[in-house]
């Protein structure tokens, strides 16, 4: 069946003229294919298009190569590199704080894989949870950091405290990498020896992103008590993690090596 264009009447498909109003339906039915043949050609482009050309895709591309710019610099040079940054977005510091918030997971994960003898290790518990701790942890950290030097009425945004805070955590990301990829094969205890020096680094990285920022206000509260409160803001947010995440973590994995017990 056919509408006309002119007064809207259906006509059947062979009508050469509009049974309401006249209309050449002839001269019609050519005008529609154009458009027909324009959406099918750009349904086999889009159907056909490479997947290297999608948008998706090249923004990824873009993003992981300013992500990698950025993780080389600060592993260059951690502190001269953060006080370096002022971007206005915090994507390459979410990356980082992400990075680091699923290694150590991953980690925990391939050990209890590799030890337990029966049962199945449940990688939400062990990965997908504590990397979400782990990662709200570092914002709310961020946070602390923020307040701290507000309190030493030091000019300073979120956003580019996280950028700070990630390119900080650069080495203890390597570490961890290094970690991953000795336990991916079955060298526990190296992958533990690249581990340890995590715990002692992080700490340094969180108080360190303070002296990134030059403070030349003498009303402001001490940098001294700006690195306490930042120390016991860490202290805090560390316990609700380890009693959130890792405690969990490590039930689980006992959970699968009753050995242990």
């Amino acid at each position: 069946m056919m509408h006309c264009p002119s007064c809207g009447k259906e006509n059947t498909s062979e009508a050469k003229f509009c049974g309401g109003c006249g209309y050449s339906l002839s001269s019609a039915a050519p005008q529609n294919e154009p458009q027909v043949q324009a959406a099918s050609e750009t349904a086999a482009t889009v159907s056909t298009q490479p997947l290297s050309e999608n948008h998706y895709v090249k923004q990824g591309k873009v993003v992981g190569k300013m992500f990698g710019g950025f993780f080389v610099a600060s592993l260059k040079a951690p502190f001269k590199h953060a006080k370096t940054i002022q971007e206005a977005t915090m994507t390459n510091g979410l990356i980082a704080f992400f990075l680091f918030s699923l290694l150590f997971p991953l980690i925990s994960y391939i050990e209890a894989r590799r030890i337990a003898i029966t049962g199945s290790v449940p990688f939400g518990s062990i990965v997908v949870s504590p990397t979400i701790v782990m990662f709200l942890a570092l914002l709310t950290m961020a946070g602390v950091i923020l307040i701290s030097l507000k309190l030493m009425q030091v000019n300073a945004s979120y956003k580019v405290l996280v950028n700070r805070l990630g390119s900080l955590l650069s080495l203890p990301i390597a570490l961890l990498g290094v970690s991953f990829l000795f336990s991916l094969m079955s060298m526990t205890l190296l992958s533990m020896l690249f581990m340890i020096p995590v715990f002692i680094i992080v700490p340094i990285s969180i108080y360190g992103v303070i002296f990134s920022y030059d403070n030349t206000l003498s009303t402001g509260l001490d940098p001294f008590y700006g690195v306490l409160t930042t120390m016991i803001g860490f202290t805090i947010i560390s316990v609700v993690v380890f009693m959130v995440a890792i405690d969990s973590m490590i039930n689980r994995v006992l959970d699968s090596v009753p050995f242990l017990f």
